[in-house]
């Protein structure tokens, strides 16, 4: 009786390599043919366990990487634990500081200039948003190190949304690795970091103030400084003492217009990238040479 009657064998004497198809042994060829066998029963029993092992393997995948992009920071927030004795040190950041200045409790800041910086040192703009970011790290630690409580910087505007796509796509990308790299650290420092985001379409609508007088719920003789405070992105937060602009343009874009009614304004000539410890040292002393009055 032939071989090929006895057993299922997949891959026939034509699919055998031709060393093999010229084997005289029954024996040997039923081996070598046993061989292909095993070897699809293998696959087949591996094909439904890779099935399942793939999804399985996804399934550990962090979803947050798709979830940061919902939110579209227009600016944040960071309260800021009180400085710690052990860097008091010569090598400090605070060893130019004068122990009688006041030291702002929060302070807004206008990063600018990231794009002309990046432009004239690499003839790339977006490179310049990569060193502000890097610069802002350095900020947060040159503000916790001097006392400052809270530091709100203006990350982006709605009007952003009107630059290049790529450029916009590319901010995105930036914030998110910046928020990611930054929150280890803030956990460990005691850090608060709050993203503040002024975009209706991206986050639930906060309650209006008039919406609540047309409906009756407030009387609008009842409206106060307080109503209206806690109505804002900062509400809880004090209001800023100090409002910074790098880049030398004078002007603060709609940023926290109600409240830094009685901040000390300080425009820096530097752009944003290029800022130094020093320069923080001199917004410091600026603020000092002013006189608060607060319209009095």
């Amino acid at each position: 009786m032939d071989l090929d009657a006895l057993a299922y064998i997949p891959y026939n004497h034509h699919s055998l390599p031709a060393m093999y198809t010229g084997l005289q042994s029954q024996s040997t060829y039923s081996t070598y043919a046993s061989l292909y066998n095993a070897f699809e029963l293998y696959w087949l029993c591996a094909v439904p366990l890779l099935m399942l092992g793939i999804p399985l393997c996804l399934s550990f995948i962090p979803v947050d990487a798709a979830l940061r992009t919902v939110l579209k920071p227009s600016l944040a927030s960071v309260i800021l634990p009180p400085p710690s004795p052990s860097t008091s040190s010569s090598a400090s950041p605070t060893s130019s500081i004068n122990p009688t200045w006041i030291i702002p409790r929060h302070m807004a800041v206008v990063m600018d200039g990231n794009r002309r910086y990046g432009r004239s040192k690499y003839g790339v703009p977006m490179r310049g948003h990569h060193d502000g970011s890097q610069r802002l790290v350095d900020f947060l630690s040159w503000a916790m190190s001097a006392g400052v409580q809270i530091l709100t910087v203006y990350a982006f505007s709605t009007e952003n949304w009107k630059r290049d796509a790529a450029e916009v796509n590319a901010l995105m990308g930036i914030f998110d690795s910046f928020m990611m790299d930054i929150i280890p650290e803030a956990l460990a420092r005691n850090i608060r970091v709050r993203v503040l985001v002024s975009d209706a379409t991206h986050l639930p609508q906060h309650v209006q103030i008039a919406k609540k007088v047309a409906s009756g719920e407030l009387n609008v003789d009842d409206v106060t400084e307080d109503i209206v405070s806690q109505h804002l992105l900062t509400r809880n937060l004090p209001d800023p003492e100090v409002l910074v602009r790098t880049s030398g343009e004078l002007r603060v874009s709609n940023f926290l217009m109600y409240q830094i009614a009685y901040a000390e304004l300080i425009f820096v000539d530097k752009l944003w990238p290029a800022l130094t410890h020093d320069d923080f040292i001199g917004i410091l002393a600026e603020y000092n040479r002013r006189q608060r009055r607060f319209g009095k």
